[in-house]
């Protein structure tokens, strides 16, 4: 079971760092908790694409991902659709396959609580999203 207090919390936090993604067009975040599969999901939707913050509760692991919209509704697929096209992936995997290397994301003390936690991870990736995911943000085909 996950808390809603928990989820709302993780919803302000997507909200508060990836906050300038509106001024790209990006819809404010949308909550979404699946308890089967322990996830609490923040979507950004743009024209064509949406921006995931999922926050794994049972392995404590926050990704942020970038996926492409199909008919205005996330892929239902994870990662490959039935064509073989790609329809998400992680921020991180496809920053590398433009080149990007030290991504400088902060060293955090072992203990820290989540609401820390996804504070300063999604801090570094709206900073690398600035930086060096003009592409993402102006909604270009990044996911081949």
């Amino acid at each position: 079971m996950i808390p809603d207090a928990l989820a709302q919390e993780f919803l302000e936090i997507c909200q508060e760092t990836m906050g300038f993604l509106k001024s790209y067009g990006f819809s404010k975040g949308r909550l979404t908790v699946d308890p089967a599969v322990h996830q609490v999901t923040v979507r950004f939707h743009g024209k064509t694409l949406v921006i995931e913050c999922i926050w794994d509760v049972r392995d404590e692991g926050l990704q942020v991902k970038v996926a492409r919209l199909e008919e205005g509704n996330p892929p239902t697929d994870f990662a490959v659709d039935s064509r073989g096209r790609r329809v998400r992936d992680d921020l991180l995997a496809i920053l590398m396959r433009k080149g990007v290397r030290g991504f400088g994301y902060r060293k955090l003390p072992k203990g820290v609580k989540p609401p820390q936690l996804w504070r300063s991870i999604l801090e570094d990736d709206a900073r690398l999203l600035q930086q060096d995911g003009q592409a993402i943000l102006r909604e270009e085909e990044v996911l081949d």
